[in-house]
């Protein structure tokens, strides 16, 4: 994940149910928390210029990646106190 989290909040990202369900398939997660994944996933894709395949590939990869992009929410502002 990049260092500065709170750049992310200048954006805007568009996710469809059938990415939604795609995700809620692939990892067996509730709606909620797999629009929450894609969200992340598409702002990251954005910010690193990586597509979004490749995004879940690494996923697949590796278990704490998935788990940062389970528990992170890229798309709020940071608190920083």
């Amino acid at each position: 994940m990049p260092e500065r989290l709170s750049e992310f909040t200048q954006m805007t990202v568009t996710i469809n149910i059938k990415e939604v369900h795609h995700i809620m398939e692939k990892y067996k997660v509730s709606e909620p928390l797999a629009r929450k994944m894609l969200m992340n996933l598409k702002i990251l894709e954005q910010k690193m210029n990586v597509p979004l395949k490749e995004l879940l590939s690494e996923l697949d990869r590796n278990q704490e990646s998935l788990q940062d992009v389970m528990n992170s929410d890229l798309s709020g502002s940071i608190d920083t106190n």
